[in-house]
């Protein structure tokens, strides 16, 4: 809620604390190494070797300090914390069977390690360094109602701690894939893979002081049911494996997972302009990698997982691009400008195949408009400074009327016999002039938009 609602709360339910605040130095040194190779024995066999070795050296608490809860070496020696055996193989192999790239076959095998992760082991370092307070409907807003911490805790003569397991391991998977592929047409492709996983040393708590089993409850009767409502705290702290412990809340590696499952894929690549791509997954999972909650009975915890059936689609069609969409607008803009300023000129435009629409031309023929685009010093100047008016109009002519260029070109005179001979012209004739530059042809394109929006 907001801060105004927070700040009108009144009746608090609960309130939970831990005191005195600690620091927990977490140490993790994950190394690593590995080599590979690929071998080809024949032309159509590709084979791949390799070798990985993983340790998390001394990151296992290893250094846990036992000043002040020298009780704890009861349950743990840190010292003894190691996993440094995991070494792991891979192999794989390729096999082109007809030697043309349309049939393939492949196998590979596995075995991979996980990391622990350093979170769950900040539990054990802070172990029996702080008290922890529970108060149901505190006071407010000070929930101690003016009392120390020290006044809420409650010391238990069997204290719940949290441990880690002195043999615990880093999860271990081995992987076994088996597929073949086949080209059906030059971009399309079947494939069908077979996969097994076997995952171990699952990370996961269980509570290795819970109190064993007093009855029976998969006949539970009325008597039963009068002794169980009867049994008291300190017969179930009796039950305990240790007596003066609480819950021992330990972090242990046995949890386990097995997958199986079949894959199906159609894969069509992209070409001409459209992709898709069709998969099916038939999957048997197996597992056990939740917490446990019953210690004497673990198995409990054991079931199937995941998805048995799963079908997936996908496709995509390639649009045009960017670019080419902006340009098919501007030739359209330009198209429609120019077929407007045409009418408001009276002028004819040409334009060559593929190019576009552009105002500042004028009439020309084929071939001065191959030399680029030059028009004669009188054309030019008549459309830099526009037309005169007609003696039986009173309007002025559209061209003075849109004023279309602001910057008139000088006529650039051609230098040279060769330019002379090309030109046609000798050097007392009327001179060529250039096209006007994209500016200006940007400007009357503005200015002749404008006049007709008005």
């Amino acid at each position: 809620g907001s801060a105004a609602a927070i700040a009108a709360l009144r009746n608090p339910v609960s309130f939970t604390a831990s005191f005195p605040s600690t620091v927990r130095k977490l140490h993790n040194y994950w190394m690593n190494g590995y080599a590979q190779d690929e071998w080809k024995p024949i032309s159509n066999v590709t084979v791949n070797l390799g070798l990985r070795y993983d340790t998390q050296y001394h990151s296992f608490n290893n250094q846990l300090d036992f000043t002040g809860r020298e009780v704890l070496k009861q349950l743990v020696d840190p010292t003894s914390r190691h996993d440094n055996n995991n070494f792991g193989p891979r192999v794989g192999v390729a096999w082109d069977v007809t030697n043309d790239t349309r049939t393939l076959v492949r196998a590979a095998y596995g075995r991979f390690y996980q990391y622990l992760p350093q979170g769950s082991l900040r539990n054990e370092l802070g172990t029996l360094l702080q008290n922890s307070i529970s108060i149901t409907n505190p006071s407010y807003p000070d929930p101690y109602g003016g009392l120390s911490q020290q006044a809420f805790v409650t010391v238990s003569a069997r204290p719940n701690v949290n441990i880690l397991d002195d043999n615990i391991q880093n999860m271990t998977g081995d992987t076994a894939t088996a597929g073949v592929s086949r080209q059906l047409m030059r971009n399309l492709a079947i494939h069908v893979d077979g996969v097994y996983t076997n995952l171990r040393q699952f990370a996961r708590t269980q509570n290795i002081n819970q109190p064993r089993p007093a009855f029976d409850f998969t006949t539970l009767d009325a008597a039963t049911a009068a002794k169980i409502a009867a049994f008291s705290t300190a017969q179930l702290n009796a039950a305990r494996p240790m007596a003066n412990w609480g819950n021992i809340v330990q972090l242990t590696s046995n949890g386990w997972s097995h997958y199986r499952a079949l894959y199906v894929r159609l894969d069509k690549r992209m070409a001409n302009r459209y992709m898709y791509l069709v998969s099916y997954t038939r999957d048997w999972t197996t597992n056990s990698v939740d917490n446990v909650s019953d210690f004497y009975h673990p198995d409990l915890d054991t079931g199937p997982s995941g998805r048995k059936h799963t079908l997936v689609a996908s496709g995509g069609r390639e649009r045009l691009r960017a670019a080419a969409v902006r340009s098919h607008i501007r030739r359209g803009l330009d198209h429609s400008y120019g077929a407007a300023v045409q009418r408001a000129l009276g002028r004819r435009f040409h334009r060559r195949r593929h190019d576009r629409f552009r105002p500042g031309d004028v009439a020309q023929s084929g071939r001065a408009r191959q030399r680029g685009h030059r028009v004669r010093a009188a054309e030019g100047q008549r459309v830099a400074g526009g037309a005169q008016p007609r003696a039986d109009s009173g309007e002025p002519a559209a061209e003075q009327r849109l004023q279309p260029v602001r910057h008139p070109v000088e006529p650039r005179a051609a230098t040279g016999r060769r330019a002379q001979r090309r030109s046609g012209r000798t050097g007392d004739q009327p001179l060529r002039t250039r096209q006007p530059d994209r500016r200006h042809r940007r400007h009357l394109h503005q200015h002749c938009a404008l006049e007709l929006a008005r």
